[in-house]
């Protein structure tokens, strides 16, 4: 079973959620109807951000999966399947709007996608005896991951000078994870069927969300009165839960150590 996401479909690799998309363009507009307590002409109400950057590697993972097939007979076969991970290039839009002081409030939607191999371990039972499993390993190849990630936030921005903009920030994070699971693989042999060899996985789609964390820190740099560049560090931290193909609850860990720079625009 999958999980249901809404109005956002999982398949969209290379593209952001329209849903994530339209949430944080609603913050902004809400926080922009808010005027601020300052309102001196030299100041700015609000800004956007456009990153590219890296997510580091977050832990591997590993399922366990029980499997039946016609030449088996009573017995199941087993599967153990190690995911590693990886870093991760991703790519992250959003915008704040100034409520009061140095306060201000904001989003930000960060998406990333991959594809990765993982080991596979299978036991297989034998077609005439019991309790004789054949061992077989290999490469499940191609496993496509995507994250996508809805940043609400509180934001503390620090002005040095007129050029130089420092930003603290925090709050919860809505995270989606979508990850292909090895269900069973595919297998060559020979009479008398005492050895088996790895051939193929096949693996299925699963998508599961949550809600988390995060925090980090924004410099940037305005060479204009409204256009510069910045970098930002960002931690956040999620758990979902994902159906595993034989029925069971895979753990797996979302978010991560964010470093990215771009553009900013204040207005």
């Amino acid at each position: 079973m999958t999980l249901s996401t809404g109005p956002c479909d999982p398949r969209r690799r290379l593209a952001p959620c329209p849903a994530a998309l339209a949430a944080v363009l609603a913050i902004i507009m809400l926080g922009a109807t808010v005027r601020p307590a300052l309102a001196q002409s030299s100041e700015t109400r609000g800004a956007l951000s456009i990153n590219g950057g890296l997510q580091t590697a977050t832990s591997d993972f590993s399922d366990s999966v029980r499997f039946g097939h016609a030449l088996f007979g009573p017995e199941e076969g087993s599967l153990d399947t190690r995911y590693p991970g990886s870093d991760d290039a991703l790519f992250d839009i959003g915008g704040s709007v100034r409520v009061w002081r140095n306060l201000a409030v904001g989003a930000s939607v960060s998406w990333l996608t991959r594809e990765t191999d993982a080991d596979v371990t299978g036991r297989l039972p034998h077609p005439f005896w019991f309790d004789r499993p054949r061992g077989v390993s290999g490469t499940a190849t191609g496993l496509a991951r995507t994250e996508t990630a809805v940043h609400v936030q509180a934001q503390w921005v620090i002005p040095v000078g007129r050029s130089v903009a420092v930003t603290l920030f925090g709050g919860p994070t809505w995270f989606n994870a979508t990850q292909d699971l090895v269900a069973d693989i595919t297998f060559e042999q020979a009479y008398p069927f005492d050895s088996a060899s790895y051939s193929g996985a096949n693996a299925g789609e699963r998508s599961a969300s949550t809600i988390g964390a995060h925090a980090g820190a924004d410099v940037a740099y305005y060479f204009s009165e409204r256009i510069g560049v910045g970098g930002m560090v960002r931690f956040s931290r999620g758990s979902v839960e994902l159906d595993s193909p034989d029925g069971d609850i895979l753990k797996n860990d979302v978010g991560g150590v964010h470093t990215s720079g771009g553009l900013r625009i204040r207005f």
